[in-house]
């Protein structure tokens, strides 16, 4: 969760420099691919937990990270 919080800060500090030295168009293109990393990044890492008991997801979690 901290790394998140950490990337999007420096995401929003290069954001200023690719003002300064790309188009607006550029700057947004850039965002965008970045945040369909991150999209794709939670489709596949974050586990789906609807319809499961809490012990269910612990055990997920625990023997996927292990």
């Amino acid at each position: 969760m901290l790394l998140g919080y950490d990337f999007r800060f420096q995401l929003y500090d290069g954001m200023e420099l690719c003002r300064i030295h790309h188009t607006a168009a550029g700057t947004f293109f850039i965002f965008s691919v970045v945040n369909l990393a991150n999209v794709i990044f939670i489709a596949k890492m974050v586990p789906e937990t609807k319809g499961r008991t809490l012990e269910e997801i612990q055990s997920t979690i625990s023997t996927s990270f292990l």
